[in-house]
């Protein structure tokens, strides 16, 4: 939902930003220099060693999940780059296009054009 507002200029009121998980709190107008100052000390005072330790962590967990979803992705481009060639796209493309079962390992012969 969050990506389909993006670049195409629609508003927002805040209310449904909060409903769409956006912001995280609401405060009147009369109220948000203050909470603004008071979240602004709260981050001040937080432990910047433990930030970036948080930091360090987060990143190290990424990296744990997308390196092998990156290698698996390598894998298997070098093995369709390996175990395909133009003959066997262009039999698939034609039994797509002309709405026939082609069997996996199995070349068939293109369809005659009408």
């Amino acid at each position: 939902m969050r990506l389909a507002l993006l670049g195409k200029g629609e508003w927002l009121t805040a209310r449904r930003a909060m409903e769409l998980g956006l912001i995280g709190e609401l405060v009147d107008a009369d109220a948000l220099v203050p909470r603004a100052k008071a979240l602004a000390k709260l981050a001040a005072g937080v432990n910047q060693a433990a930030v970036r330790a948080q930091k360090v962590a987060l990143r190290r967990g990424i990296a744990a999940f997308h390196a092998p979803a990156v290698e698996a992705a390598r894998e298997w481009s070098s093995r369709f780059a390996r175990d395909t060639n133009q003959q066997d796209i262009a039999a698939g493309a034609s039994a797509f296009v002309h709405d026939r079962p082609l069997s996996t390992g199995q070349r068939r012969q293109q369809a005659p054009q009408s």
